[in-house]
């Protein structure tokens, strides 16, 4: 059965360019999706709901496409106009933030804001949706409500975006079960129980040989004692041995 759906959690902050972290300790981490080629974003010329658009987009790390637009930006659009292709930035790396809606939905946020006049603005949004089965497939929905928004949508489906197939193993750190810290804790006392009476046989008593280990005489017993307990059960107290008359 393959596991798909929305990414469940009260919150998701942000602990990087390409992670966040949810209130119960879980992580998503896309650092696997990202490329470090700064010319091939890893979803480049993804095709969008008009013929005309296309997008790419690079997870972690800023990427630069075409002449100009689209100079270390995360997320570009390119409008291949005729004769020449026009790029836009959709937003940059360092702008990303993230947001959980009421559903437990987690949408990475970039934004791009122009320098000149009037001051133009366009952000891009990620919906970020775990599917097992996907290693990563970026779908491009363009701007929403209409093509003169400037707010763009887009939905990732990955196995990255499933809580606990961060790298390293970033899920949710699982406590120590009641029998580890049993085990443990008997360890810590046979250590001191060992180290400390040996010390004071050595030190204080000033014993010799095998005396130094701490009650050296009943430890030697044992050995004896539990071969008679094991012949007694198996022999269920039962002796074969009779008096003489």
């Amino acid at each position: 059965m393959v596991e798909t759906g929305f990414v469940s959690a009260k919150d998701c902050v942000g602990t990087g360019s390409c992670s966040c972290q949810f209130t119960d300790g879980t992580t998503i981490d896309l650092t696997p999706l990202s490329s470090k080629d700064v010319n091939n974003p890893t979803f480049m010329d993804i095709s969008g709901p008009t013929p005309l658009d296309i997008y790419s987009w690079n997870p972690c790390a800023d990427f630069t496409e075409g002449p100009d637009g689209c100079t270390n930006v995360a997320v570009c659009n390119i409008h291949q106009n005729i004769p020449n292709a026009a790029y836009f930035s959709l937003g940059t790396t360092d702008s990303v933030t993230f947001t959980t809606d009421d559903l437990g939905q987690v949408t990475m946020n970039y934004q791009f804001t122009g320098t000149g006049t009037p001051i133009v603005q366009r952000n891009s949004h990620i919906l970020l949706t775990c599917d097992q089965s996907q290693e990563g497939t970026l779908v491009a929905q363009g701007p929403l409500p209409d093509p003169s928004s400037p707010d763009y949508y887009f939905g990732l489906q990955s196995k990255y975006v499933c809580p606990g197939n961060s790298p390293g193993g970033g899920g949710k750190s699982s406590a120590m079960s009641v029998g580890s810290i049993l085990c443990i804790a008997v360890l810590v006392i046979a250590l001191v129980y060992v180290i400390g009476g040996m010390s004071i046989n050595v030190f204080y008593r000033k014993h010799i040989g095998i005396e130094r280990f701490p009650n050296a005489s009943f430890w030697l017993l044992v050995p004896g004692l539990i071969k008679d307990g094991c012949k007694f059960v198996i022999t269920r107290g039962k002796t074969t041995t009779y008096d003489r008359i």
